[in-house]
């Protein structure tokens, strides 16, 4: 129904096809490579509603993290260690997280995670995060007038 937000499968779609042709366009990317660049911009389209507490990608961190915890204290790691990762995660969920369409939904932020995404994966990856970051701004950007 128009004027109703995007929900999560619709910026997966949106992030993808964005990626794919960016992909396609200025890499010259076919096949797996196209395939896998459009999944990763895809997913990074997902990564804005980090800051709503019901969003899929927020669901998704939080099943990582205990995970990683459990992972940690099966492999023998100090209890504290584990530990730490579940209170980080509850500390961001209930003390740090951003409002919904905050800093997250924001240029600047979108800026700067970009650099952060160059400076740590190069310029493949960082296109990727950035256009499918962009693809879900826009597309919140446009229904949210």
């Amino acid at each position: 129904m128009p004027g109703e937000p995007m929900d999560w499968k619709a910026h997966l779609f949106l992030g993808a096809v964005s990626g794919g042709l960016l992909a396609h366009l200025f890499f010259g990317f076919d096949g797996i490579e196209l395939a896998s660049y459009s999944a990763l911009s895809g997913m990074c389209a997902l990564l804005p509603d980090l800051d709503a507490r019901k969003s899929k990608a927020s669901s998704a961190l939080f099943w990582l993290a205990m995970a990683v915890a459990a992972f940690l204290a099966a492999a023998g790691f100090p209890w504290w260690q584990p530990a730490a990762i579940a209170m980080a995660l509850l500390a961001f969920d209930f003390a740090l997280r951003p409002r919904h369409r905050g800093i997250m939904h924001s240029a600047a932020f979108l800026a700067a995670a970009s650099i952060l995404a160059y400076f740590f994966f190069g310029l493949v990856a960082a296109s990727a995060f950035s256009i499918g970051y962009l693809s879900h701004l826009l597309a919140d950007f446009c229904l949210k007038i």
